[in-house]
């Protein structure tokens, strides 16, 4: 693939970005329920991009 802005990200590079959003439930891990952020919250639905990456685990 030729090198185009935005196709090389720090340690892989980007391969597709589907029209689509997905949607999904964020879930607050039990354990983190006493930090002053998360405290308090409640399952909930984000609905993003999604990003698809060929990763480089030699520099990731």
């Amino acid at each position: 693939m030729p090198w185009t802005p935005g196709h090389h990200e720090p340690g892989g590079q980007l391969l597709h970005h589907p029209r689509e959003h997905t949607t999904y439930q964020v879930r607050p891990l039990p354990g983190a329920a006493g930090h002053p952020i998360v405290g308090g919250l409640t399952p909930f639905l984000v609905t993003s991009e999604q990003y698809h990456l060929h990763m480089d685990p030699a520099t990731t």
